[in-house]
């Protein structure tokens, strides 16, 4: 757990996200994989999904692709049965939402305690916390901002 939180740590304290593991918005899935070091375990649609190893916590990367240009990165933290695990996702949840909020400030979108938007200029992060019966899973996304009216004209 501890690494599941040092690593959300230092997700949440880098400077410039577009420089995060080495990528940046509208990369191909090729550079894509020639930079990344962890695990390829599943490459679909031209989406890439790594696997990360942190102790307890099954966690899953995703480079989403759109068009063959990098679109977004998500983070998805789900522990295999949520009766087998000796923590649940909440503790990670809330030093996810915090490490976010003091970096960035107030979330922009807040629903319900389970979703929060952060619009910002150079992205925008949703951080989401999903529960099931037997499934409890925490995702951070992050998206390139999008385009204005100016840019579109």
């Amino acid at each position: 757990m501890k690494i599941a939180l040092s690593t959300l740590l230092l997700l949440f304290s880098l400077s410039s996200f577009s420089q995060l593991r080495n990528t940046s918005w509208g990369m191909k899935a090729e550079e894509v994989k020639k930079i990344e070091t962890s695990k390829l375990v599943r490459e679909y649609n031209g989406d890439l999904t790594y696997s990360l190893d942190i102790t307890d916590l099954n966690c899953e990367m995703e480079y989403i692709f759109a068009k063959n240009k990098l679109v977004e990165i998500k983070y998805i933290f789900t522990p295999v049965v949520k009766e087998r695990t000796k923590e649940n996702q909440t503790a990670v949840w809330v030093k996810t939402y915090k490490n976010i909020q003091q970096k960035y400030g107030d979330p922009t979108i807040r629903d319900n305690e389970k979703l929060y938007i952060w619009s910002l200029n150079d992205f925008s992060i949703k951080a989401s916390h999903e529960t099931s019966r037997y499934l409890e899973t925490v995702t951070v996304s992050y998206t390139p901002p999008s385009p204005t009216q100016k840019d579109v004209l």
